[in-house]
């Protein structure tokens, strides 16, 4: 923990994920934390007309979001990170990991559940 910041980093053991849900809930008991940032490793796709991202681990979709995250995601970054990724993409560059805010669809009944959707703080691109 990042006693000034207030920030907890919680890494996945090499070869194993973790539920952010879960990461989440814990911090909750004891903290009320104002967003939870996560970086998902998997491929990035457009999804109709949106960018959506696969997980590789879990095969969870998120949809990346050109809606900014928190400001204090943010300090330091100059420029959209969304916009930096699709450039990055035009480009012809392979995005293999992407990290960002996390939002929850809200879940209807009888629906199937939503995707996440992660408003983009920044990303990797793969070393070719």
């Amino acid at each position: 923990m990042d006693a000034v910041g207030g920030t907890f980093v919680v890494t996945a053991k090499k070869g194993k994920s973790l539920d952010y849900r879960e990461v989440a809930e814990v911090l909750a008991k004891k903290q009320k934390p104002k967003w939870l940032e996560v970086s998902v490793v998997g491929e990035v796709a457009r999804d109709k007309e949106q960018l959506a991202l696969k997980a590789a681990a879990t095969g969870d979709r998120f949809l990346l979001s050109a809606e900014p995250p928190p400001k204090e995601a943010l300090e330091g970054k100059k420029g959209s990170p969304f916009e930096k990724l699709e450039a990055a993409l035009k480009a012809g560059k392979k995005v293999v990991a992407v990290s960002g805010t996390v939002q929850e669809g809200k879940e209807e009944k009888g629906k199937p559940r939503p995707p996440f959707t992660l408003r983009v703080t920044g990303f990797e691109t793969a070393e070719e």
